[in-house]
């Protein structure tokens, strides 16, 4: 396998890990996200490389929840909030954080791209779909 190959995996397999840690948010409300993290990087303790990737991605989308939260609100279209599944919220805000970083930019395509693939395989029948339109309502409603 070569290097570009082998970084892609890597970063697809930090962005899997930090979906799972971002679920947790939001199913453990009470807990902290040292908390959260600790307790899930205890289990993935063997790919250490990857779980460093998906803590600053956790980390950056704790940081920066309220923001996401009414971006993905202002860009709905025809859904109640509700209705948003915990899984499909979190690909979208580690896409919302992979865009809207200052460093180490992931071009927008790549970011949307994976997590939508992402949540396709976590989420629902529907998650592809819903999350790859409301990141493109927020990309084309927005001056990224």
């Amino acid at each position: 396998m070569n290097k570009l190959n082998e970084k892609a995996l890597h970063a697809r397999r930090a962005r899997e890990l930090a979906l799972q840690l971002v679920y947790q948010l939001y199913a453990r409300p009470d807990d902290e996200p040292d908390e959260i993290y600790n307790c899930f990087a205890s289990d993935f303790a063997s790919e250490a490389v990857d779980l460093d990737k998906a803590r600053e991605l956790f980390l950056g989308v704790c940081e920066n929840k309220e923001k996401f939260e009414e971006i993905l609100l202002e860009n709905l279209v025809g859904w109640r909030p509700e209705r948003i599944s915990m899984v499909d919220k979190a690909a979208i805000f580690i896409a919302l954080y992979e865009i809207y970083r200052s460093e180490k930019q992931t071009p927008v395509p790549v970011a949307i791209d994976e997590c939508v693939e992402i949540a396709k395989r976590f989420g629902t029948d529907d998650s592809g779909r819903f999350v790859n339109g409301v990141l493109g309502n927020i990309v084309r409603n927005s001056n990224i």
